[in-house]
């Protein structure tokens, strides 16, 4: 999979109109281009969408406010190609404090 710029869940900006919303689909042309799909909120004054439908906007177009807005399959594929680390814990030998058998001749006696 290719990795991209924009991934679906973040909350973009479109630098030319001002639109902000969410990108909720990706297209992909023959010659290149991308395109997404963008979903805003709904206005709460009147209840109504800002534009009819849902615009596709230019890659070079989009600005990334906030990622990961919503949790989307890109995310989640992203999470599980990641390497998992363990982690390992060498133990240490540590002396009990009891005598040794050699002491003796250590100190001469």
């Amino acid at each position: 999979m290719k990795n991209h710029r924009i991934k679906l869940g973040d909350k973009v900006k479109c630098l030319i109109t001002g639109y902000v919303g969410i990108v909720v689909a990706r297209v992909e042309f023959l010659n290149g281009c991308i395109q997404y799909s963008v979903a805003s909120k709904v206005n709460p004054k009147d209840n109504k969408l800002p534009m009819e439908g849902e615009p596709s906007i230019d890659e070079i177009s989009l600005k990334v406010l906030k990622r990961k807005v919503i949790l989307s399959k890109e995310y989640e594929d992203e999470e599980k190609d990641k390497p998992k680390v363990k982690l390992k814990i060498k133990k240490e030998v540590k002396s009990t404090g009891g005598p040794t058998r050699f002491m003796g001749s250590m100190r001469g006696y």
